[in-house]
């Protein structure tokens, strides 16, 4: 019931495009709102709640706005699919690169949490994506 709850959830905030932090206390942000295609961007996982979870920023999409919903670019990524564990009160950061392949617009990524023992998905904040140099 929780589960459902929680993804009942996320999917009216990700059909309202809101990035208030989530009611289970975990919070996903950008440092920053502007980022070129290419560059860096650093996420911020922030765990406030009670309990300690897991995280795996590898296990990510990134999302742009089209109109008032939001379309899904899927990244090639070889990693593990293992959970790194982040206590409560703790917050876990990782830079990473913004794809090439990204259009410029309004973008967000989705990364997966660990939440007992069930995965479920965390959606940062809104940024910016513009066309960057090619390196």
């Amino acid at each position: 019931m929780r589960t459902r709850l929680i993804l009942a959830s996320l999917a009216f905030l990700a059909a309202c495009g809101s990035t208030a932090p989530s009611d289970d206390g975990l919070r996903l942000a950008t440092e920053g709102t502007r980022f070129e295609a290419g560059g860096p961007i650093t996420l911020e996982l922030s765990n406030q709640s009670a309990a300690e979870v897991g995280y795996n920023f590898c296990q990510r999409f990134w999302e742009r706005k089209v109109g008032v919903r939001w379309e899904r670019f899927e990244e090639t990524i070889l990693c593990a699919p293992a959970f790194a564990k982040l206590p409560a009160g703790e917050t876990a950061a990782e830079t990473l690169g913004v794809p090439y392949g990204l259009v410029p617009g309004t973008w967000r990524v989705s990364a997966a949490v660990l939440v007992g023992d069930e995965s479920e998905p965390i959606l940062s904040n809104e940024f910016v994506i513009e066309l960057g140099e090619q390196r």
